[in-house]
């Protein structure tokens, strides 16, 4: 059923953005995500927000700098900057913001969103992106809103890393699917794909520290 399948393209593709897709390293422990807030049917649409954890045991110190650069120059690369870099504090931390439109055109989708990156560039990283306008066709043809984050921590042991991610998803239930249905695919879709979402995240996150 299509209009519950678009969530798997959209979600990859903004996480993919930044990262190459390989299959998830084995010093990798991942918890099972959870609903960080209690997914609702409001005013016709699903909104839901999952959050996982994860560690990684490093054969090094992490490089926290090294990982902010490879996330600013995606940002200034792969994307329409509107605006930016802005200089702001992130989430506590000194950062910049861009206002970016990204284009994923084997998913029809034009994404206009404000990025945020800030780091201590010590010991962590913070990378967001909150959509503020989405236009899609196909399988991403009902979502409305498609917000990222991630946080990549250092423990007290240096070579070992706690990472968070969190996506918030918006999607509209088409006229023509049942009520129930719908909102529980939509449920069992975000968080499939969160977890292969994740796991092509991370070992390319590894790369970089």
């Amino acid at each position: 059923m299509t209009q519950f399948r678009f969530q798997k393209c959209a979600v990859t593709a903004i996480v993919l953005f930044f990262f190459s897709g390989k299959a998830v390293a084995s010093d990798w422990t991942c918890e099972k995500p959870q609903w960080a807030s209690a997914p609702a049917m409001v005013d016709g649409t699903f909104v839901g927000t999952v959050q996982g954890y994860c560690a990684f045991h490093l054969n090094h110190s992490a490089d926290i700098a090294a990982l902010d650069r490879h996330l600013l120059e995606s940002i200034s690369k792969s994307q329409e900057i509107h605006e930016g870099p802005v200089t702001e504090i992130f989430r506590n931390l000194p950062g910049v913001r861009y206002d970016v439109t990204a284009y994923y055109p084997n998913d029809n989708m034009t994404v206009r969103q404000n990025v945020h990156l800030s780091t201590d560039l010590i010991s962590k990283v913070v990378y967001e992106s909150d959509s503020k306008s989405v236009r899609a066709s196909g399988l991403s043809e009902y979502l409305r809103q498609l917000n990222v984050e991630f946080e990549v921590t250092k423990t007290e042991n240096p070579i070992i890393l706690q990472f968070k991610m969190t996506t918030l998803i918006r999607v509209a239930k088409p006229w023509y699917a049942p009520s129930g249905i719908f909102f529980s695919k939509a449920q069992e879709s975000a968080l499939e794909q969160f977890n292969k979402s994740r796991d092509s995240a991370l070992p390319d996150l590894e790369t970089h520290l």
